[in-house]
């Protein structure tokens, strides 16, 4: 009977984190991620690799998170190395658009996240995707019955999650300011030219001849 190796934790991670990711795991393990020692999550792998582990107890900054996974051979020894738990930053970072915008996307990949805050985009004051996650660069889906205008700019804004925590969340805008494809700014140019074309030519009353 061979144990199986010690699993390999990944950050950042912040005390809002929801989850934690392991690699290293192998399927159908059981893989428990612990701060300082103590216990805070546990998930059962799916397939040999990667594992997101959810947290169902929030660490404290300073700790470290180390890993074990446990398999019909038995458990491994916890994580070599224990990646520390950091505060969310303040003033958070700005995100970064990283993708093709047009109105017909679906979801918008974005990078400079934090590990525990949330992620609001919208288009004209309203919102057309929200998100929150483990990962600094994600693709948050557009919301369903979202509409999005051509050549008017996206705003991506990050906020301390959950705000109960906080005497004031903080925020930071990033405003895109470059218009959608251009195919989009030609067809809504033809489509003027093509009503101009059509609009009715006023003519002057009719000289008799002669």
């Amino acid at each position: 009977m061979v144990l199986p190796l010690p699993p390999i934790v990944h950050g950042p991670i912040t005390r809002f984190s929801p989850s934690v990711r392991v690699t290293g795991v192998l399927a159908d393990a059981t893989v428990e991620i612990f701060a300082d020692g103590g216990q805070i999550g546990k998930s059962v792998a799916g397939s040999n690799g990667t594992v997101w582990v959810t947290i169902f107890d929030t660490p404290i900054a300073g700790q470290l998170i180390t890993a074990v996974q446990t398999t019909t051979d038995g458990s491994s020894a916890p994580s070599p190395q224990g990646v520390p738990v950091i505060d969310v930053p303040n003033p958070l970072p700005t995100p970064v658009f990283g993708s093709p915008l047009t109105t017909a996307m679906s979801a918008v990949r974005l990078s400079g996240l934090v590990p525990g805050a949330s992620v609001t985009i919208s288009n004209n004051g309203t919102a057309v995707g929200l998100a929150g996650g483990s990962e600094t660069t994600a693709w948050i889906p557009i919301l369903a019955g979202a509409s999005l205008d051509a050549g008017t700019p996206l705003v991506a804004e990050l906020v301390k999650s959950p705000v109960q925590y906080f005497d004031a969340p903080f925020s930071i805008t990033l405003t895109l300011r470059r218009r959608r494809a251009s195919s989009i700014s030609t067809s809504a140019r033809e489509h003027r030219s093509r009503r101009r074309s059509r609009s009715p030519v006023r003519r002057g009353p009719s000289r008799p001849s002669g």
